[in-house]
């Protein structure tokens, strides 16, 4: 009896001890700064342009390539370019671009307001190069009404960029 006693005792000791184990583990966190949008002095500009009763559209895409639909013909004399913004965040970092909606900037002037659609390259998002920093570049199409009158016409959009 006595060793069948023992043989009970020296289980149960090492069925304790295999049951208080404790490991510790370190914690880390990082603070990224945030993103960074910045105009580079480069204006969306749509450039110089007859029309006639007609109307039509006028577009420059994000690489700068300008083109007209309906009864709208390109003029040289103003260079048309597109927008473009430097962007800096967290190097591999993705972000997203937010554009304006379809229809809801106009450019006014001596006519009625006329509204753009905004496209960007990048275009939904876009990713942070190993220095952080990435050229965003925004085109648009301008849509004129019939019987548009000449002359300057002009507007301003926003553009947002945040981490995903």
């Amino acid at each position: 009896m006595k060793i069948q006693s023992c043989i009970g005792t020296a289980f149960l000791l090492l069925s304790v001890v295999a049951n208080a184990a404790t490991v510790g583990s370190n914690i880390q966190a990082e603070i990224v700064a945030g993103t960074v949008i910045t105009h580079t002095g480069t204006a969306l500009q749509l450039g110089n342009f007859t029309v006639t009763v007609a109307g039509g559209t006028l577009s420059i895409s994000p690489e700068g390539v300008r083109g007209a639909t309906g009864s709208v013909v390109l003029v040289s004399g103003v260079t048309a370019t597109a927008a473009s913004f430097d962007v800096t965040g967290a190097p591999g970092s993705t972000y997203s671009v937010s554009l304006p909606a379809d229809g809801t900037v106009t450019v006014t002037g001596p006519g009625d307001p006329m509204v753009l659609n905004f496209v960007s390259s990048p275009p939904a998002s876009g990713t942070f190069d190993g220095s952080g920093v990435q050229t965003l570049f925004v085109g648009a199409t301008l849509t004129i009404p019939a019987n548009q009158p000449a002359g300057h016409y002009s507007g301003s959009f926003d553009t947002n960029i945040q981490y995903n």
